[in-house]
């Protein structure tokens, strides 16, 4: 069975239901990076990890990732499931860019292209997870 007829076979409720996940999920991105831009712990240690690098790679590998997972399982197409997570990565991070009021640049572009290796990390696990449907 690949992703196509997958995706054909799910009943309305269950597109529905995975529709409202990826909006749900996609505007928590954005409104979490906007949140994020503000948030002071009252805890060093706390503050230090949420603004190290490794916090922030790791944090868009998972959150993109599973972004794009959504996608996948509601569209089928892996490139129309990737454009869409780009998309929402991009408007995270003009998010980001409006908030601190600067130009968009390297950072940025460095976040869209660990959002690219979230992607195809998830792309290589589904396709060894459903070896027939590799469009």
């Amino acid at each position: 069975m690949n992703s196509t007829s997958t995706t054909r076979g799910r009943s309305t409720a269950q597109k529905l239901a995975l529709f409202a996940l990826l909006l749900f999920f996609s505007a928590g991105l954005c409104v979490g990076a906007w949140w994020m831009q503000h948030y002071v712990s009252s805890s060093l240690t706390v503050r230090q990890l949420l603004r190290s690098e490794p916090f922030h790679v790791c944090a868009h590998l998972g959150l993109y990732g599973t972004l794009y997972a959504i996608c996948r399982a509601l569209i089928g197409r892996w490139g129309v499931a990737a454009a869409l997570t780009l998309c929402v990565a991009f408007a995270q991070e003009t998010v980001q860019v409006v908030t601190y009021r600067r130009t968009f640049g390297g950072g940025e572009l460095f976040d869209l292209l660990v959002d690219c290796v979230a992607i195809a990390l998830v792309e290589r696990w589904w396709r060894r997870r459903f070896p027939v449907n590799a469009p």
